[in-house]
C-alpha cells in the first residue's frame, strides 16, 4: 500500500480553509446587503395594519417603499426615533403593493371622513386609533422638529 505524502494533506487543509473563508465572506456580504435593504422598525403587511392599530392605538406609521429607506429623511427620522427611545412606537409599511383605493379607504376609516388622498411616502401619527396627522415625507428638507412637537402634544414624548 502506497503512503500519501503529508504535502497532499497540507494542500487539502489549505483548500478547505480558503473555501470556508470565501463562503463566510459571501454570507457576510449577503447579510449586510439584506440589512441595508430592510427597515430598522417593525415591518407589517398592509393587511395586518387594522389589527395592529387595535392592539397599539398610539403608533407612528412610516408608509414608504423599501427603496426609500436609504434616503435622507429616513436616516434622520431613525436617528430621531432612537434618540427619543420610541422605536417600539414606529412601524414600517412598504407601500409598493398598496393601491390608491385601499390607501384612501384606510385613511378615510381612521380620519372618520371621506378623503381622496394619493398614495406616496407619508408619516402617519395615530393617537387613540385615530389619525392625528399625516406628514408627507420630504427628502429635501427632513424636519424632525414638526414631529417632535406633535409627539409632545399627544404625550408620546
Amino acid at each position: 500500500m502506497r503512503k500519501i505524502p503529508i504535502k497532499n494533506y497540507l494542500l487539502l487543509f489549505i483548500l478547505l480553509a480558503v473555501s470556508a473563508f470565501v463562503i463566510l465572506l459571501i454570507f457576510n456580504l449577503f447579510d449586510t446587503k439584506k440589512k441595508e435593504n430592510s427597515s430598522d422598525f417593525k415591518q407589517l403587511n398592509f393587511g395586518e395594519l387594522d389589527n395592529y392599530i387595535i392592539e397599539n392605538p398610539d403608533v407612528i406609521i412610516y408608509f414608504a417603499t423599501t427603496d426609500s429607506i436609504q434616503n435622507k429623511y429616513y436616516k434622520k427620522f431613525k436617528d430621531f426615533v432612537n434618540k427619543n427611545y420610541i422605536t417600539n412606537n414606529v412601524i414600517f409599511i412598504d407601500n409598493k403593493d398598496i393601491s390608491n383605493k385601499d390607501f384612501s379607504k384606510f385613511i378615510s376609516n381612521y380620519l372618520n371622513k371621506d378623503t381622496n388622498i394619493t398614495l406616496k411616502d407619508y408619516l402617519i401619527i395615530m393617537d387613540e386609533q385615530k389619525i392625528y396627522t399625516i406628514i408627507p415625507i420630504d427628502n429635501e428638507n427632513p424636519n424632525m422638529d414638526i414631529i417632535k412637537n406633535i409627539l409632545i402634544e399627544i404625550g408620546v414624548l
